[in-house]
């Protein structure tokens, strides 16, 4: 007999843009995956990119406008899609002042700590829950490590390391896009940094204000082709943070490596490539043969969803349970916030040739204020 299948006790609605970010990492089909919810509009300014939309997710609701929207269908719950970053902030503003509960934004969450901040303020205010799409939090590998590490299985953890994709991106694009997935990582393990100390490279010499372009992407600001950055952490953890533009190509590269006392464990943050437990505490490891391999329980190929995709309708379920137990999400705004200031104060440091203070007390953008400073804005 096959169990009813629940009734949707929540309304969900998504925002898109056609070209111009699209949907994201799924975060249009998440809901579909979530019995308590039902998913009733989509809004994209592009007629036939929304037409497109709602004949996928299968809604009636479609607007071209998202505020209209908002205001029409009253949702309980919304996914920011749009994979550019430029409208996330006005966007999760418009949410909460409209009283959606729950907010799932693509990452990058913001463009600056100042973005952040506003978003997470007018949540605060009208009491909105906001996830953010740092997957690998919700990945049950993820927990698995975590768990591990809490246990004791590499010892006392000092330091984590982690590389971007160091594809055509590498360097400063590379740190914006795919870094805070790593840098989001970092804290998971390590706790909340204290300082940063960063240096960014423009064709092998330092970057200067006159080497600040406008990133791809509604990124803004962006300078690099390489970049290195150091965090401190609590109890003397340490993490370290590369990107190198095209030292990745036809190679897989992004990841995390952690570096106990007793131990060293390499995790993929792409999919579930395979992780692995060195059990010994020596550097570098001298047998090969004891490596072992962690499973990696959770993602189901055969659901029809790719693993970035599960990870989202997980982030969003659990958006649900942080409404109704008023609770932070597994994924949060804060963590979305905490992993761009560990962004931008690469470029801090870099401009001041000293070590960052985390938080940030700057919250405009560091490297629009560089290029103010001598007068190239």
């Amino acid at each position: 007999m096959v169990a009813d299948k629940p009734v949707p006790r929540y309304r969900a609605a998504v925002i898109g843009r056609t070209d111009r970010g699209g949907y994201g990492h799924g975060l249009d089909i998440c809901w579909l995956a979530v019995p308590e919810v039902e998913l009733v509009a989509v809004a994209d300014d592009d007629p036939r990119g929304l037409e497109r939309a709602g004949k996928r997710l299968g809604v009636r609701g479609r607007y071209r406008d998202y505020r209209e929207m908002l205001l029409r269908e009253r949702p309980d719950f919304v996914s920011i899609g749009p994979r550019w970053v430029g409208c996330h902030a006005e966007m999760a503003v418009a949410c909460a002042e409209a009283g959606v509960k729950g907010i799932y934004c693509e990452k990058p969450f913001a463009r600056s700590p100042a973005e952040a901040d506003a978003v997470l303020s007018a949540c605060a205010r009208a009491g909105s829950k906001v996830a953010v799409a740092h997957s690998n939090r919700a990945f049950e590998p993820t927990g698995q490590v975590v768990r591990m590490v809490r246990e004791g299985a590499i010892g006392k953890l000092y330091a984590v390391c982690g590389r971007g994709k160091e594809d055509t991106r590498g360097g400063g694009e590379d740190l914006w896009v795919l870094g805070v997935h790593i840098l989001d990582m970092f804290r998971l393990f390590a706790g909340e940094p204290l300082w940063v100390m960063g240096q960014v490279w423009a064709e092998g010499q330092d970057a200067g204000p006159e080497d600040i372009v406008e990133g791809p992407e509604e990124l803004g600001p962006i300078t690099g082709d390489a970049v290195s950055a150091i965090y401190g952490f609590p109890g003397g953890i340490h993490g370290h943070f590369e990107s190198r533009r095209n030292l990745g190509l036809g190679k897989i590269r992004m990841g995390l490596t952690l570096m106990g006392s007793e131990g060293i464990i390499t995790m993929p943050l792409v999919g579930q490539r395979e992780m692995w437990l060195y059990p010994r505490g020596e550097w570098p490891p001298a047998d090969p043969s004891l490596w072992q391999r962690i499973p990696t329980p959770g993602w189901d190929p055969a659901s029809g969803m790719n693993s970035v995709e599960y990870a989202n309708a997980l982030i969003a379920a659990d958006l649900v349970k942080a409404v109704e137990d008023n609770r932070e999400p597994i994924a949060s705004g804060r963590d979305g916030r905490a992993s761009i200031e560990m962004v931008l104060g690469v470029y801090v440091s870099h401009r001041l040739k000293a070590r960052a203070s985390l938080p940030l007390a700057e919250r405009d953008h560091p490297l629009i204020r560089w290029q103010e400073e001598v007068g190239l804005r």
